[in-house]
């Protein structure tokens, strides 16, 4: 079945409301977590653990938030009638690509490529 720019649209408002809700979950659980360990007595070894999480969870955190960027990113593009098309060197991005990954704002040569 044929994915149409309608239904793209749907995928990746879907796709933006799951990572607001996933967002806000690892906020709440990052802010839980500072405020259980910030009352009690530490030693050196609870601290860096203290640290390492509060690193981990700020890592989560700004993943989903790149990940929500890029689908705003898209969203944006749709409407401007730019959707499909690669932001590196402006060609089409296949409708395979587009199916699998509707937030795809590259084609795969290019992703290759800005990954090396």
């Amino acid at each position: 079945m044929k994915v149409t720019g309608s239904d793209h649209r749907s995928l990746l408002l879907g796709l933006h409301l799951e990572l607001s809700n996933e967002f806000e979950y690892a906020r709440a659980a990052a802010d839980a977590s500072y405020r259980q360990n910030g009352h009690v007595a530490e030693d050196i070894v609870d601290t860096g653990n203290r640290m390492a999480q509060r690193d981990e969870n700020n890592a989560v955190l700004v993943s989903i938030r790149a990940r929500q960027s890029q689908v705003e990113r898209c969203i944006a593009r749709m409407d401007a009638g730019l959707y499909g098309r690669c932001e590196i060197c402006g060609e089409s991005i296949p409708a395979e690509r587009l199916e699998a990954y509707p937030a795809a704002t590259t084609c795969v040569a290019c992703k290759r490529d800005h990954e090396r």
